[in-house]
């Protein structure tokens, strides 16, 4: 079982308290460690949260943007289907939250600081739709949960560990995500404003 941080998010929406118990209970996420409502920069309200922060052994960084709900495009343009009003694209939040804590990790974890890519990606779920390839946000890679429960025969940790490796061997000389790498990032996202 992944390390869940923290432990329980009973306040959390529908669709956030579906995808924890799935990463949860996977099998695959064992020795990852997740954490839910990261916020890097509690003052600056315009980056928002990560929903979920992946912490993948000897692989990647994920920054999960979960989006509960439908939704449809029309000409470029995103709505929600319970509102029919017109929403930012999925994966800017969690793109510009990412950038957000790429630099707090330099500035944190001494060894992090050089001039290399971090082994790190933004990536959107979708808890309720399933998207042809033609419509997927193209710039994120893109998670449908019922694409999993359908037609992907994985389960989402599956999926997950499949993109982190995919970002790993894109970046052959970024730094390791040993385990003390991993506990280092968690006790910098967790440790107490001072």
């Amino acid at each position: 079982m992944a390390t869940m941080v923290p432990v329980a998010i009973p306040d959390a929406s529908e669709a956030d308290q579906v995808v924890f118990n799935l990463l949860r209970d996977d099998p695959v996420t064992d020795g990852w460690v997740i954490l839910h409502g990261v916020n890097q920069r509690p003052s600056d309200r315009r980056q928002g949260a990560i929903d979920f922060l992946a912490l993948i052994p000897d692989a990647a960084i994920l920054c999960v943007e979960v989006k509960g709900g439908g939704f449809e495009v029309k000409s470029g343009q995103w709505y929600a289907l319970n509102t029919r009003q017109p929403v930012d694209p999925p994966g800017k939040r969690a793109e510009k939250a990412m950038y957000a804590l790429d630099g707090q990790l330099r500035a944190r974890i001494s060894h992090w600081n050089g001039d290399f890519a971090l082994p790190m990606d933004s990536v959107v779920l979708f808890t309720d739709t399933t998207w042809p390839p033609h419509l997927r946000p193209l710039a994120y890679p893109t998670v449908g949960l019922p694409d999993l429960e359908v037609g992907a025969n994985q389960t989402l940790g599956q999926r997950l560990n499949q993109i982190a490796a995919e970002i790993r061997d894109d970046l052959p000389d970024s730094p390791a995500l040993d385990p003390t790498t991993v506990r280092a990032i968690q006790d910098c996202l967790t440790a107490p404003a001072a």
